[in-house]
């Protein structure tokens, strides 16, 4: 009687996880390094593409360090890590049959990352690793210049991801994993923050339209990306109003000086809050409004978050259909009754 053999396999692959920490630890410090030779007096702005690259690297790792310690051994550790080429059988003597993976040399992307963390009950704030993974992409094409002032905002917003996915799912405090490298995100943080409110509440004394007041929040230096913008001081003296003025009233980046008028970035901002996709045949969700003339109409609403304009008209007095904000100047007729109306006169 033939005796069952065991068919050869290669070796299973053994993770080193605590060389996986290191590199994220690495990676993380490299990054902040690049911080700093960024955006320093007469730095290298080519350091900040760098800074993005190994950022995101040295986050990914850590995630991937906590999914690889939720399992006892280095085989089943390696199973989580690497991605799987396909799963072979092994014919033992005994004639039972194991399936075993066999894995590839690359280790898991962000969305199998995130799916195991899920898997593991571990929530984390991807809309923050998604930012920095896009703009990352982004600058691969771009001149990293263009990138130095979203570096403390990127900081700053990482900040509270790293020190919570830390101190909650690897029980340790960021000071003692991270050292120095610590010290310096809290203190671009910390920076950022209180720098932050203080434009915020800056900007509350200068006639903001209401429904424009969140956007400032979210407005980005047309230079360096910065969102530290502030009213620029050469326009303080002249006492305007920025809902009545937004032809003249300018802001300052705090971090690059540049200036320029605050209403293109916050009519940008809602432009991008309302963001279609133009290859859907999607319509536009920001029209110009016929009242004051800036793109800040929003359809849905039915409200200008500008000058805070509504329809007069909201559907045919004849045939009873929509009337767009184009129409209002029918007086109450769609362009088709305006027209025939029209031609009767």
């Amino acid at each position: 009687m033939a005796k069952n053999r065991q068919v050869k396999v290669t070796q299973p692959k053994i993770l080193n996880r605590e060389r996986l920490l290191d590199n994220a630890l690495s990676s993380v410090r490299l990054g902040i390094e690049d911080y700093k030779f960024a955006t320093q007096p007469n730095g290298d702005p080519a350091r900040a593409l760098s800074s993005f690259r190994n950022l995101l690297s040295g986050v990914l790792l850590l995630f991937k360090y906590r999914i690889s310690t939720s399992v006892k051994s280095a085989e089943d550790a390696a199973a989580l890590i690497y991605v799987p080429h396909e799963v072979k059988p092994i014919v033992l003597d005994s004639g039972d049959v194991k399936w075993t993976p066999q894995l590839t040399k690359n280790t898991i992307e962000t969305t199998a990352i995130q799916s195991r963390l899920q898997m593991l009950g571990i929530e984390i704030d991807w809309a923050v690793i998604t930012k920095i993974k896009e703009r990352r992409n982004e600058l691969e094409h771009l001149h990293p210049s263009n990138t130095l002032g979203e570096l403390t905002t990127i900081i700053a917003e990482l900040f509270p991801v790293i020190r919570d996915f830390i101190e909650q799912h690897l029980y340790q405090t960021p000071t003692q994993l991270l050292g120095d490298t610590w010290l310096i995100m809290l203190e671009v943080s910390n920076f950022y923050q209180d720098t932050k409110k203080t434009c915020i509440t800056r900007w509350e004394k200068y006639g903001i339209p209401a429904r424009m007041m969140p956007y400032i929040e979210e407005a980005s230096c047309g230079v360096c990306g910065s969102t530290l913008i502030t009213p620029s001081p050469e326009i303080l003296p002249l006492e305007l109003n920025v809902s009545e003025d937004y032809r003249e009233f300018r802001y300052s980046c705090l971090e690059c000086n540049f200036t320029a008028l605050i209403s293109t970035l916050l009519l940008e901002a809602l432009d991008n809050d309302y963001a279609i996709n133009p290859f859907n045949g999607d319509e536009p969700r920001v029209l110009e409004c016929i009242e004051c003339g800036l793109e800040s109409y929003v359809p849905e609403e039915d409200v200008c978050f500008w000058c805070e304009y509504t329809r007069t008209h909201e559907e045919c007095a004849v045939c009873h259909n929509y009337l767009s904000i184009d129409e209002q100047e029918f007086n109450g007729l769609c362009s088709y009754h305006a027209n025939l109306a029209f031609k009767d006169d």
